[in-house]
């Protein structure tokens, strides 16, 4: 059986967690707690947390600038200069053996991002936790990571090869049905890429996966 929350969400974990991108052009998708991750902005009138362009031009920045949404971010296949604007933040894939094309990378920074807002858990975060981390960001350019490993020391040998961050979001998500370890919240104190007197915020989350993961975000 799967998480579900509370009737009054029309989402589940596992519909968040089985959406995928039919390919890499060009699109916008936007995320709401209510509706979900769905293609295009939502016309019901709930607040747009996230609004994620896929391998857009740059002239889609001013078009988007003044829309009613918490955070932009633009996942783009290869690198691409973009205008300092506020709240926008860019992802540049780079391929790992679990992500290894564009389309599956971007769906899953996709899937997670909007995990952090729609399944925290205990040692709990919260929004303000999270913008405290993209507001303090001292560039728009962030680092998307993903680390996984059954114990901690499986998890510390990746993390020894994750440039450090000034700004931090470190979310440990596993299953409903599974609660993380204190070792894994000592890796979580002691292990992370950050960068002297930077900020670190964090707690965890749930995901539709027996196995835990530890999701990075930083500049």
């Amino acid at each position: 059986m799967l998480y579900e929350l509370p009737e009054k969400h029309f989402l589940t974990l596992d519909a968040l967690f089985s959406f995928s991108l039919p390919d890499s052009s060009e699109r916008l998708y936007s995320y709401t707690d209510e509706e979900g991750l769905v293609l295009g902005i939502s016309d019901t009138g709930s607040f747009v947390r996230i609004i994620f362009l896929i391998n857009s031009c740059q002239s889609d920045v001013s078009e988007l600038s003044n829309t009613k949404a918490s955070y932009i971010f633009y996942l783009d296949a290869e690198p691409v200069e973009r205008p300092v604007v506020p709240l926008h933040f860019q992802l540049v894939f780079s391929p790992t053996i679990e992500e290894p094309t564009f389309a599956v990378w971007a769906a899953t920074v996709m899937r997670y991002l909007c995990a952090c807002f729609f399944a925290p858990a205990i040692p709990a975060f919260d929004n303000h936790d999270i913008s405290s981390v993209l507001l303090g960001a001292t560039s728009s350019l962030l680092r998307f990571n993903l680390v996984r490993g059954e114990s901690v020391e499986q998890m510390q040998r990746p993390l020894r090869n994750i440039p450090p961050s000034n700004y931090l979001l470190a979310v440990l998500f596993s299953s409903p049905y599974l609660s993380a370890s204190n070792e894994y919240f000592s890796l979580l104190n002691e292990s992370l890429p950050l960068l002297g007197g930077g900020l670190v915020k964090g707690g965890c989350a749930y995901h539709a996966y027996k196995e835990q993961v530890l999701m990075l975000l930083g500049d």
